[in-house]
């Protein structure tokens, strides 16, 4: 996955790409991902939006979108975006993002999309929400 997030910021000038371990502990609200040692290069001074997948539990992969120009934070889920999860992710997103020195308000922005439904791998943080 980390590959093909790679790949895909280099033809969208200006993005960067997280990678899924750092994106883990990011989004989960670890306090390691907001210490200096955490990610050497502050990837949020000059991209315009970062991105990268999202591991949930150990089979389930996501997507986090953030446009740091505009504020807003797009999460995708193919099996829905429960509102606990996108609640618990801007909270996390926001303290990271401010200890990068990038405070601001952030919006989520709900994309459309089909949802999956024949999933033989349900991780239990989405059975428990």
């Amino acid at each position: 996955m980390d590959a093909l997030f790679y790949i895909i910021s280099r033809s969208q000038p200006g993005t960067e790409p997280i990678n899924s371990q750092a994106m883990r502990l990011i989004l989960e609200g670890s306090s390691r991902a907001r210490r200096t040692y955490f990610l050497k290069k502050n990837i949020l001074k000059g991209a315009s939006a970062v991105f990268g997948p999202y591991l949930v539990g150990e089979c389930h992969w996501t997507l986090f979108h953030c446009n740091l120009k505009e504020g807003t934070i797009t999460y995708i889920d193919s099996l829905g975006e429960h509102p606990q999860r996108c609640s618990q992710i801007i909270e996390n997103w926001s303290l990271f993002a401010a200890s990068r020195g990038c405070q601001r308000p952030w919006k989520f922005i709900n994309r459309n999309h089909d949802l999956q439904n024949d999933s033989g791998c349900v991780p239990n943080r989405i059975l428990n929400e």
